[in-house]
């Protein structure tokens, strides 16, 4: 079945109004997922866990973060790259 939904809106689609149809979260128009302002700040997370983290903000700063992310992978740690870019033609 092809909706053209995805995500967390699926998800609230498929759920939300199934099994709780007089619930809270069924008559919010924008209940689609959760939030937070501002959110975590996943790199630091992951270097605090011993592994390699990276918030890039910028196209342009995807590569040198993917080669810093498999240096620390070649050295036995995992690595997070926490990605926050705009979709094309919204910057």
């Amino acid at each position: 079945m092809e909706t053209g939904i995805t995500g967390a809106a699926a998800l609230r689609s498929l759920t939300v109004p199934r099994y709780f149809p007089d619930g809270f979260a069924a008559a919010q128009p924008a209940a689609d997922g959760l939030g937070f302002d501002p959110p975590p700040d996943y790199a630091a997370i992951a270097v605090a866990m011993g592994g390699h983290g990276e918030l890039v903000e910028r196209p342009d700063r995807i590569g040198p973060a993917v080669a810093g992310a498999l240096t620390a992978i070649g050295e036995g740690r995992f690595a997070l790259l926490d990605m926050h870019l705009l979709p094309v033609g919204r910057r």
